[in-house]
């Protein structure tokens, strides 16, 4: 076979040939449907993470998050797609309930400093939601070939029922020494060690001490052992 006019021959005297329009745009089309099946495995593997996950691109727009995501902030998948960290949609809150300045939140503060943020407490105040939903929040960043951000991750594990049972908590406690400095007598609680668990203000201030000096330590460095008991 000779070799084609202007077309340089392979080593076996063939001559490549461009390829026809059908056979490229086949090959087109083999690229987006294995790309469509990348993501939908992606979007499985977020779905199975036992938290909410939201992913933000460099300029902080949400690029995709879980179910666990959009159920916990309170919007569709749709809803989600593209809204920057600062959309009004939803606010977020410090642990004393003040909202967080734009630039503070968990998104920016990684992209600010290319540090992971680790352990964070906020509450969101959600859409169409009047309680706040309290959640933990990781967010780690994705570095692109050149070393620059390209993508935040933000993990949120929600934390509402717990914070709401440690409130109780601390309302008991607090409940408990007004009953006891209700009274002008030393009153105080010891496990069967002898350990002080509360007392009342009477107490400290005879032992001259603070409350807070005397608790989780021993009844019997104090007081005399039949008092102690």
């Amino acid at each position: 076979m000779g070799a084609q006019l202007g077309r340089t021959p392979n080593e076996d005297g063939t001559v490549n040939r461009k390829p026809t329009y059908e056979e490229l745009e086949a090959k087109v089309a083999a690229l987006e449907h294995s790309l469509a099946e990348q993501q939908v495995r992606e979007k499985e593997c977020l779905d199975g993470i036992q938290a909410a996950v939201v992913v933000h691109g460099a300029d902080t727009k949400i690029e995709t998050s879980n179910a666990m995501a959009q159920s916990l902030l309170g919007l569709t998948e749709a809803q989600m797609l593209g809204k920057e960290a600062t959309d009004p949609c939803w606010k977020f809150l410090d642990e004393k309930g003040d909202e967080v300045p734009v630039g503070k939140y968990p998104v920016d503060l990684v992209l600010a400093t290319g540090e992971e943020l680790s352990g964070q407490t906020v509450g969101i105040r959600r859409p169409g939601e009047d309680d706040i939903c309290w959640v933990s929040v990781t967010a780690v960043p994705v570095v692109d070939e050149s070393g620059e951000i390209a993508k935040v991750v933000v993990t949120f594990t929600d934390r509402t029922a717990s914070r709401a049972a440690d409130e109780r908590i601390r309302k008991s406690e607090a409940d408990l020494r007004a009953l006891l400095n209700a009274t002008t007598e030393s009153v105080f609680l010891v496990d069967k060690d002898g350990t002080f668990l509360t007392m009342n203000d009477m107490t400290a201030s005879r032992l001259e001490e603070r409350v807070e000096d005397l608790l989780g330590h021993c009844a019997y460095d104090y007081l005399p052992p039949n008092i102690a008991k």
